[in-house]
Parts: C-alpha cells; sequence; structure tokens
C-alpha cells in the first residue's frame, strides 16, 4: 500500500513539475559513446593521464564548478550537469557582485562560494566545443538561461522529480522523473542511463565529506573539504547552515543526508541494469560500495 500512496504522490508531482514533452525526446541522440562522469573529489589527480589515453573512447561528464580547472578547456567535456539551486537562484546583480548575495549576511564566506560559482559560469559561457548544459527543467526561468543562449552554449532540460514507489521504473523510462538525487551525482548517473551508454564509468567519488567534518563549541558543524580543482591551496573552512532554513545543520541530518545519497547509488543500479547500463566504480578509493569496480586502465584495454 505504501508503494502504491508514494507512486501516486510521484504522479501528481510530475503532474505539476515535470515538461512532458521530454518524455517524446530522444536523449540517445546525445551521446554517442561510452561516458565516463567526473566528480570532484580529489583522487581525480591520480588519473588524468589516463582520462587523457581514453579520450577518443569516451564522453565526458562533469559537473558543479568543475570549469574552474584548467582541465576544463583541456578536456573539453561533452556533459556539464548541475542540479543544486545555488547555481541558479541569484539573479544578474549577484552574477555581476557576488558579495550582494542575500546569503552572505548569514554566512560571511558566502560571497567567495558564489564568486567561485559565477566563475564557473563565465568559463562555461567562453566554451567554443561542443558541450551540452544540463538543467533541471524548474529553474527554466533562471537568467542564467538567456546568457547561455546568447552565447550559444547548448543546454537541456531534464525532469528533477524525485519518483517513488511502484511507479518508478515506468516514469523514470520516460524521463518524467529520477530517484532522489542528494548529490549532483546521482542525477548525472540518471541522466547517463537515459543517454544509454553500454558502459557508464565513475571517477572521483571520493565522498570522504564526514571525514573534515569538525563541531565548534556551539554545536555548529564545520567542513573543510578538498576537491581535484583545490589541491595545494588552503581550504576556507564552512559553517554548515541550512540554506533554506537558515538554521545549523545537525549531525543527525547529516548523515540521514549522506545515506540518502548512497540509496539512490542502490536505485540507480538496479535501473541501469535494467537498461542494459553496465556501471564501473573506477574511483580509486572512495566511500561507494554501490557498483562493480575496475581499474581505470579498464577503459584503455577495452
Amino acid at each position: 500500500m505504501t508503494k502504491l500512496i508514494n507512486g501516486l504522490i510521484s504522479v501528481i508531482k510530475i503532474l505539476i513539475k515535470s515538461n512532458w514533452g521530454l518524455m517524446f525526446k530522444d536523449f540517445k541522440e546525445l551521446s554517442k559513446k561510452d561516458i565516463l562522469i567526473l566528480g570532484n573529489g580529489p583522487s581525480l589527480n591520480s588519473q588524468w593521464e589516463e582520462i587523457e589515453k581514453a579520450r577518443t573512447k569516451i564522453e565526458l561528464m562533469v559537473v558543479n564548478k568543475f570549469a574552474l580547472s584548467p582541465r576544463f578547456e583541456q578536456l573539453k567535456p561533452e556533459h556539464y550537469v548541475f542540479l543544486d539551486s545555488a547555481f541558479f537562484n541569484f539573479d544578474e546583480s549577484v552574477y555581476l557582485d557576488a558579495a550582494l548575495h542575500p546569503m552572505v549576511k548569514l554566512k560571511p564566506n558566502w560571497a567567495e562560494l558564489q564568486q567561485q560559482i559565477n566563475d564557473a559560469w563565465t568559463r562555461i559561457l567562453k566554451s567554443d566545443w561542443s558541450l551540452i548544459v544540463w538543467i533541471p527543467y524548474i529553474y527554466r526561468k533562471s537568467f542564467i538561461i538567456d546568457y547561455l543562449k546568447k552565447n550559444k552554449v547548448k543546454y537541456q532540460f531534464y525532469n528533477y522529480v524525485v519518483l517513488k514507489g511502484s511507479t518508478i521504473e515506468f516514469l523514470f523510462s520516460r524521463k518524467l522523473g529520477m530517484p532522489q538525487s542528494q548529490n549532483v551525482i546521482n542525477s548525472a548517473i540518471a541522466l547517463s542511463i537515459w543517454l544509454n551508454p553500454k558502459n557508464l564509468y565513475l571517477s572521483g567519488l571520493d565522498h570522504t565529506f564526514h571525514l573534515g567534518i569538525e563541531i565548534d563549541e556551539e554545536n555548529f558543524l564545520w567542513d573543510a573539504g578538498s576537491h581535484f580543482y583545490t589541491q595545494g591551496e588552503p581550504q576556507t573552512r564552512q559553517k554548515l547552515i541550512n540554506i533554506n532554513t537558515h538554521q545549523k545543520v545537525t549531525l543527525k541530518e547529516l548523515f540521514l543526508s549522506l545515506s540518502k545519497v548512497h540509496i539512490a547509488y542502490e536505485k540507480l543500479a538496479r535501473l541501469a541494469a535494467q537498461n542494459h547500463t553496465e556501471i564501473w566504480n573506477i574511483t580509486q578509493g572512495g566511500f561507494v560500495d554501490a557498483f562493480q569496480r575496475k581499474n581505470i586502465k579498464y577503459i584503455n584495454k577495452k
């Protein structure tokens, strides 16, 4: 009964939030090779040589702030995926001056984070190769869409509506929604399944976020997590504040959120198998156990 109720709720959400026209778009036309998704984990720094060797055999899908790295221009990825509202919920004035973001009053280092977002968009807008920027349909009215149009950067909307219950396989296969994406990699995997590669490779999925958490005397959580593009640079500690409630994030909330990431991985592994797509985790180390593991050299041996 619970699955049936959740399925009905998913349908109602789709009726309200989804673009039904995407059901008829053949995403398979947007990709012709196997896909390698690059997360932002620091383990990527040990794999660049093999990634460059494999470049002619695969298409690259990157996420979030990947464009901050010189690797963006060097590797020229085919796909760039966004999910987080932070990349869309601001106006042109904030794009021109990061310090104007309202969150700066709550988190003084938000201006620095917003500037990174602005810089990532600027580099994407300057891309001069065949790049597809994937954007949740719910952000279709963001001002950044006009910027993409003016700069002739190709973009594609996708339906991010959380699917639960007995209807998940049926609705997912029609691109009307996907399992809950607690991080952008969840969405990138879902999108890749729609693109229908035979093999989907995952790298940079370190998921060591929990190892960098600290708690101060007022029970605020702080994080100084690193990414591949920040290696060698001093890390700015961030106080964890819920962007919606403006309240501090608790440990219970943090680990509940992290568990949802891995629940999504398990659901996506099942959906990929049904779609005859094999997912290989080629991350060196890391804390993801939902997918089969391979050494990155496996790609170049095929």
